[in-house]
């Protein structure tokens, strides 16, 4: 039934609702694998967990939303994120100098 819902409608009812289950709610935001959403999810819930929401970020590759959870989220593993960030940039950097685009 969760998963029917909007996400954003999980993450408001996961941060308004005092009886929400909070590791139910976020194992339907991780099913998702959206790296936004689950920046979100850890920045609105409180008692979210960093980890899993910060793996999903990690392995989207996306250096935009690395650099927002290592920023805003408390807790989360800074030197991980980098790490990240910068394997993106190499990898970046390697396609354009074989002269091919991501």
């Amino acid at each position: 039934m969760i998963g029917n819902q909007k996400p954003t409608l999980i993450i408001k009812y996961a941060r308004d609702i005092k009886t929400a289950n909070v590791l139910k709610l976020e194992r339907e935001i991780i099913k998702l694998t959206n790296p936004v959403l689950a920046y979100i999810f850890v920045r609105e819930v409180k008692g979210a967990r960093i980890g899993p929401l910060e793996d999903i970020v990690v392995r989207s590759k996306s250096q935009y939303i690395c650099v927002l959870f290592a920023k805003n989220v408390e807790g989360a593993d800074k030197k991980r994120l980098l790490d990240a960030i910068k394997d993106c940039n190499e990898k970046l950097q390697k396609h354009e100098d074989e002269g091919r685009t991501l």
